[in-house]
């Protein structure tokens, strides 16, 4: 079920003794998405990174992966995906489509209290604004400061994306008619809709990080990502 992703909903348990130094070996073709049965352990070996994907993929996705030269896994549910990050330290999740404040509030609260992250995409994006209406466009050499969803109750959206399609799961009811066309506005959203994208990890080295930082900010200059 891990390598041909979950098409059930379901539970999902996971072992994260000794996460922090060692992992769970096996041949990259094997695993399961589930068990959480797979005791076998090892010292960690550096692996090309896995990305944990839905079945389809934006052209931006996928110069993201092909730039790491990595290689993708198709896995469905934002939490179960927040799982396997904390039980393989190679693995990424990354996304420009949406999902809203419900799918990510817990999967970031796990992953960070073991370490890793959970922010928007919208940070690493040139082009993309995550917290401003004035058009202005971040500075390409700007220092690169990762940005959360904010996570309150709330009647409009506070995490406003001018680069957002408008599709039938983020725009509100009045402007359904607007689908396919970019949201003009905050008010046309549904207030804990996540039009910024994300970027998720399990604890990584500071390399590991400034390297997937310049890959986002590099592709996403040339393949615009495909907020929705």
């Amino acid at each position: 079920c891990y390598n041909e992703g979950c098409s059930r909903e379901g539970f999902f348990t996971s072992e994260l003794a000794e996460i922090v130094d060692k992992q769970h070996d096996g041949d990259d073709d094997d695993g399961d998405c589930g068990s959480g049965t797979n005791t076998t352990t090892t010292t960690m070996k550096k692996k090309k990174p896995t990305f944990l994907t839905p079945q389809r993929v934006s052209d931006f996705l996928a110069k993201v992966i092909d730039e790491m030269e990595g290689r993708k896994i198709s896995v469905g549910g934002c939490g179960n995906k927040a799982l396997l990050l904390l039980e393989h330290r190679d693995h990424w999740y990354i996304l420009d489509r949406g999902l809203s404040r419900w799918d990510t509030c817990a999967a970031q609260a796990v992953l960070e209290a073991q370490g890793g992250r959970m922010t928007k995409l919208t940070s690493f994006c040139p082009t993309s604004l995550s917290a401003a209406d004035d058009g202005d466009t971040k500075d390409d050499d700007a220092v690169v400061e990762a940005e959360n969803y904010i996570y309150e109750k709330t009647d409009v959206n506070l995490d406003w994306n001018p680069e957002v399609e408008l599709t039938r799961y983020n725009a509100r009811g009045e402007f359904q008619a607007e689908i396919g066309n970019r949201a003009a506005d905050r008010h046309r959203l549904l207030p804990y809709s996540n039009v910024c994208g994300i970027v998720a990890h399990p604890r990584i080295t500071q390399e590991s990080w400034e390297k997937m930082v310049d890959v986002l900010k590099r592709v996403s200059a040339a393949v615009s990502p495909k907020f929705t």
